[in-house]
């Protein structure tokens, strides 16, 4: 039906894939199954589900004055981006930060706590502004401006830009360190 094919994923790709091998035949069929096999061994979540699952968890505890913020070590994608550091449902002060392309093992690095943290405490900056309704930030040296790489994001300070500051402590009712450093 087509609220199974709304609600249920199997459905859906059961769907697809009737629809691929009668219209296009076996080796449309074959590829398409080969690119799925693909996409489910890259064992990365969807943000929207992700998100989702976090807001079923907690409920009605998460508002102003209670912000929930996952930390995972699964790998996260959704939209057009094909993966995603952090991600937050915007003024519904729950998100969800992935440590999966911070992580050493998967850039190939030398493993670095302290670096790891940095990077942690970046994108839970970004996405707890966002969680607040703070919108993204384009000063470049700001903590929560969007970094084009990971490397771009480990070249930022741990430090929110006045503006972002200011709309910090307006959301949260209380002052962040003047000095805007958080570490």
């Amino acid at each position: 039906t087509l609220e199974q094919l709304k609600t249920d994923d199997e459905a859906l790709v059961t769907l697809i894939r009737k629809t691929t091998e009668s219209e296009q035949g076996k080796a449309a069929l074959e590829s398409l199954d080969a690119m799925l096999t693909q996409f489910e061994n890259t064992k990365q979540f969807e943000d929207a589900k992700m998100i989702g699952a976090l807001q079923a968890a907690v409920g009605d505890r998460a508002g102003p004055k209670m912000l929930v913020l996952g930390v995972t070590s699964l790998d996260l994608f959704g939209g057009n981006s094909n993966y995603l550091f952090g991600v937050a449902a915007t003024g519904k002060h729950v998100g969800v930060v992935s440590l999966a392309r911070f992580r050493a093992v998967f850039n190939d690095e030398a493993p670095k706590r302290a670096r790891l943290v940095e990077r942690l405490a970046k994108q839970s900056l970004s996405t707890i502004g966002f969680m607040i309704g703070v919108p993204r930030c384009n000063t470049p040296e700001c903590a929560r401006a969007f970094p084009q790489s990971l490397s771009e994001l480990d070249q930022k300070p741990l430090k929110l830009c006045p503006t972002c500051g200011d709309a910090f402590n307006a959301a949260l009712g209380q002052q962040l360190p003047s000095d805007g450093s958080l570490k």
